[in-house]
This record gives C-alpha cells, structure tokens and sequence, in this order.
C-alpha cells in the first residue's frame, strides 16, 4: 500500500515522519530524503544509521539490509537499488517501509532521441517495439556505447515509444513492489508525476493530509493564505513582459533582444530590492539552457552563476537565508510525457473556469517547491519577480 501525506510545506509532514519511526521500534525502515544534509536530520531525529563508503554504500547498505536494520539514505542510492535484483528480493523478505520525503523527481523522463532514432534502431536489430503498447524491448549487448540512455532505461526499468521523435522512460516498478508499505511525503500529491506512475501502473494508493501533527482523511488544502502577507509580487510596470515566452521551448529560440529585456528586468528588481538583498540573498532561476542568456552582464552583476539554483531543487536548505528571488521561466509539463499519458488513458484534469487545470496544478507545485528554498520556509518575507504571466496568476490565485 502506497500512502502519500499530502500537506503545504512547514506544516510538519518531517516531524510526523520521525515521530512514526521512532514509536514502531519492530518496524524496519528505510527513510530515503533528497539531500546528504536532510540525510544526516533524519539520522540524527531517528536515532539511525547512513550506509558507510569505506568500500561502496550500495553493499554497506546490502550489509545492513540482511541484518534487518533500519537506515536512512539519499534518494539516489534508493534509485539505486532498482538495477540490483538479489537486494530488492532481500527488501521484499524483511518486510521492509519505505518513508519517502519528497517524491522523486523523474519517475516518469523524457529520453533524449532525434527524429527516425527508433526506426533506425529496429533496422540494426538494436531494439524491438511492442506493437499495441509502445514498449521497447533492448536487444543489443548491455555494453552497447551508443544510445546509453535508452538502453538503460529498456534494461533497468521500462521505455515506450512514441512518435520516431520522442520515448519516454520509467524507474523500475519492482523497487516499489519490494516494499511492504510506502509512505510518500509531499504536497499536491495527486499532480505530480509520481502518483501519475504509481496510477500508470495500477499501484493501490490514497492520500490522507495532517491536522494538528496527525493524520486525518480530510481533503488536502491547496492554498496558500496563510503565506499571502508574507510573499510580495514584484509589480512594476516597466518590467512586465507579457509578450515574452519563458516555456522551454520559446527560451530556447529567443533572439539576444528579447533576451536582453529578461535579463535588464531581473537586474531591475534585483537593485530596487539591493538594500533588502545582498547578492548571497538573491536567488534565480531559469531553464538551464536560457541561464547564459539571461545571466546578467555587467562588471559586477547583480546575479550570475553563483546565485543560480535549477528549477527543480529541492529539499536543500543551502538557501533559506534568501530574501529577493526571481523565477524566469513558465513550466509544462514536457510534451513526450503529456503524449504518453494520453496513450495510456492517463490525464490530468482539463481547466475548468477559474479552477486550474491538473497540469497547471503540476507547475504550481514545482514552483512552490522552488520558492520554498528560501527564507520563506523559516516564515519569514520575499520579494519576488515572476515575468511568466502564466505563473504569477497561478501563483496569485493560490495566494488568495
């Protein structure tokens, strides 16, 4: 059974986590957190060891596994595990939970192919494709150099086909099954790519939030008034650029001009927030292949690289002192996996009036998740800049 506790971010999802293992000693646990410093909280909140690396951690972590005891690890060694067969039998045998704070980040990945790729890999007996369902089965040798991505993906979890110009690829689904019970933190858990997954492929699954530090079957709560007073919305006229695309696909292709007029606006609010914000406490983001062009350019910049954080951080605490943020990008959900949800009955909810739609909800929550890197997470105020007029209503309207 796959639980996943869905509530806003601070209201305690990480203390109930702790609270839980620490009251069922006969239980076994595996606690998996984003970051090494997270790793080390819940290490230290639970009374718990991290798997060593004197020689590797994935057999420190085997070691401990047959011994029956509970660890805490990083989200990338329990992805690990998926490629090793004889531990995930062990897993299943001691009747393992997995605790899990915060989803994974790419259940569900798009795989980097160019046009006639599939075809070309059927002729050379590389690969078949599953007719009907649009799997992809590898064929060639496990050593094989070239199309490494997709030739993991067939070999430790699963691939499908779309159109000669995209596939997608899946983390193994027996991890999952090895567990005897999985308990998800996280919030907007019916969005994310992770329930779509676990729905992908038929996993039971509910979702139950908290009240006063305890779990409760009511409806999880999606907004954030509470936090209204606390974030301010950059709103000066010269720096809206409603006719600017930030989609991923449009930064990508925009010509230096444009390109100038984001990077002269972040620079804008940047230095209208310079007495409330040193550079240390001003963070951006944007997609990682627009950061050269937005990066600001003058002797001394306001932001750069060194104030950069990726669009999709997060767990880590590295910034929570941060008081001016600017968010240039507009979020969708990648175009491949919209394709093969459709392909197997898999939807996000359509917009409906003023309510959003599911993959609106998507983008909300991985903003939230971004914004959360600052100091808001200590309740503490922001300014922020959001060019994206996409994003800033959604933004507003959950602050309402």
């Amino acid at each position: 059974m796959i639980k996943f506790i869905d509530a806003v971010m601070g209201s305690g999802k990480s203390t109930y986590a702790i609270q839980y293992v620490t009251s069922s000693q006969d239980t076994k646990f595996i606690i998996a957190a984003i970051t090494l410093s997270e790793v080390e909280r819940y290490s230290q909140a639970c009374g718990l060891p991290q798997p060593q690396s004197e020689f590797s951690k994935i057999n420190d972590l085997e070691n401990r596994i047959k011994r029956g005891e509970s660890v805490v690890i990083t989200h990338a060694l329990l992805l690990s595990i998926s490629e090793n067969k004889a531990l995930l039998h062990r897993l299943m045998q001691q009747e393992y939970v997995l605790i899990l704070d915060e989803v994974l980040s790419s259940p569900i990945y798009p795989l980097a192919i160019e046009k006639d790729t599939l075809k070309t890999l059927q002729l050379a007996g590389l690969i078949e494709i599953h007719e009907s369902t649009g799997k992809i089965q590898w064929l060639g040798e496990a050593e094989y150099e070239d199309r490494v991505s997709l030739r993991d993906a067939c070999l430790n979890g699963e691939a499908y086909a779309g159109d000669d110009s995209f596939a997608v690829g899946l983390i193994c689904k027996d991890l999952f099954k090895a567990f005897n019970s999985i308990v998800v933190l996280t919030y907007m858990a019916e969005y994310s790519l992770m329930y779509k997954y676990f729905e992908l492929y038929s996993f039971p699954v509910s979702i139950v939030t908290l009240k006063n530090g305890k779990e409760t079957n009511e409806l999880p709560v999606f907004s954030g008034k509470q936090f209204r007073n606390l974030i301010t919305i950059d709103a000066v006229k010269r720096r809206i650029l409603s006719d600017i695309k930030l989609s991923s696909s449009s930064v990508s292709k925009m010509n230096a001009k444009k390109a100038e007029r984001v990077s002269k606006a972040i620079s804008g609010f940047f230095d209208d927030n310079r007495n409330k914000a040193n550079k240390q406490d001003r963070l951006w983001t944007t997609y990682k292949a627009a950061m050269g062009k937005f990066s600001g350019s003058r002797a001394r910049p306001l932001y750069d690289a060194t104030n950069f954080l990726q669009h999709t951080s997060r767990g880590t605490n590295d910034y929570q002192n941060v008081v001016a943020a600017a968010y240039a990008l507009d979020k969708h959900l990648n175009p491949g996996i919209v394709k093969f949800f459709a392909r197997k009955g898999i939807s996000y909810k359509k917009r409906n009036g003023k309510q959003p739609s599911g993959e609106e909800m998507w983008a909300l929550s991985e903003m939230l998740q971004w914004l959360w890197r600052t100091r808001i997470r200590k309740k503490q105020s922001i300014e922020l800049y959001v060019p994206s007029e996409r994003m800033k209503r959604l933004l507003s309207n959950w602050l309402t």
